[in-house]
């Protein structure tokens, strides 16, 4: 079955009815991440309140178990939780006001908090219509839509390519989930601190590093990410068990034990390749059940590792001066 689309226009009321009740999602499991700065929130709703078209908004129309329409959002992603924070801060649980200044053409523009606005300029912006467009389809054709829309502007990054492809795929759904869940997450810190840039984490970088490193536990050795993670995505039958799940995180919670960020930061450890390897060695241990919770032992370990990477270092810098002097 070929795609089929209609063209129309709703309004920010209408979004936001559909949102309250369910009905769209903004972030299907085949979205990219949130990608946005404040910046650009904060000149989307000037848009809005001058009364100025935006791009319009592309989305997947489908039937859940019950038959009702649902609408998975393929592009507008950006815009659609930009307006919906904007609008519905104080009854999302982790409250983002969007709000503060912005600078266009020399001049700074100040966007209040939709809280603070008189009753005919919130009406303003909920009567505000937005073009849309609603495709429906097979859902491989919308995959590749996706794909093709969001290649233009900011390009998608490989990963988030793989997370649209695979996104039924166990590992992709494990490490999501892992980067999403309260829980979780905070196992994560010192990766955090690996992948954080001046304007917040490297927006999906974070996902493919831990494809990576949990690739390394499943096929108990070093491997060539770029080369296997597609064909481990696709197969099916490549399922992550409960038992490598436990051992990757237990690497992780060992990790977390033994080194900080400084330690990360100042050594080897920082390039990705002496990181698989301390990583898979860590998790053969873990494996092996040969895990130590000592914090004397652990500062032993990472005094050893440290020193051997420094070892590497210097005995690399000596075959860099000497292949210079030949």
């Amino acid at each position: 079955m070929s795609l089929t689309y209609e063209i129309g226009s709703t309004t920010v009321e209408d979004i936001l009815l559909k949102w309250k009740n369910g009905i769209i999602d903004t972030s299907p499991a085949f979205q990219r991440h949130s990608v946005w700065k404040k910046a650009d929130r904060l000149k989307l709703i000037n848009s809005i309140n001058d009364n100025k078209p935006i791009p319009s908004i592309f989305l997947y129309k489908r039937e859940n178990a019950n038959g009702e329409s649902i609408y998975d959002v393929i592009d507008g992603k950006q815009r659609l939780e930009t307006i919906i924070k904007y609008v519905e801060a104080k009854s999302l649980k982790n409250m983002e006001f969007i709000e503060g200044k912005f600078k266009q053409d020399s001049v700074f523009i100040d966007i209040p908090k939709y809280s603070l606005l008189a009753g005919d300029k919130k009406r303003k912006i909920l009567d505000y219509k937005i073009a849309e467009i609603k495709v429906a389809g097979e859902y491989s054709d919308i995959l590749d839509l996706f794909i093709n829309i969001n290649s233009l502007g900011e390009p998608l990054k490989k990963i988030e390519i793989k997370n649209a492809k695979y996104n039924q795929s166990s590992w992709i759904k494990y490490v999501n989930d892992l980067v999403k869940n309260t829980a979780t997450s905070k196992k994560l810190s010192l990766i955090n601190e690996m992948f954080k840039k001046p304007n917040g984490i490297d927006r999906m970088a974070k996902e493919q590093f831990l494809l990576e490193i949990l690739l390394t536990v499943f096929e108990e050795e070093i491997q060539d990410g770029k080369t296997v993670l597609d064909r481990i995505l696709s197969d099916k039958a490549k399922r992550l068990s409960t038992k490598k799940k436990k051992e990757f995180l237990q690497t992780i919670d060992w990790m977390n034990s033994i080194f900080t960020i400084e330690n990360i930061k100042s050594s080897r450890l920082k390039n990705k390749t002496d990181f698989y390897s301390v990583f898979f060695i860590l998790s053969q241990y873990v494996r092996k059940m040969i895990v130590t919770k000592d914090q004397k032992t652990n500062q032993i370990i990472k005094e050893i590792i440290l020193a051997f990477l420094a070892i590497v270092d210097e005995s690399i810098h000596g075959i860099k001066i000497n292949n210079e002097m030949v």
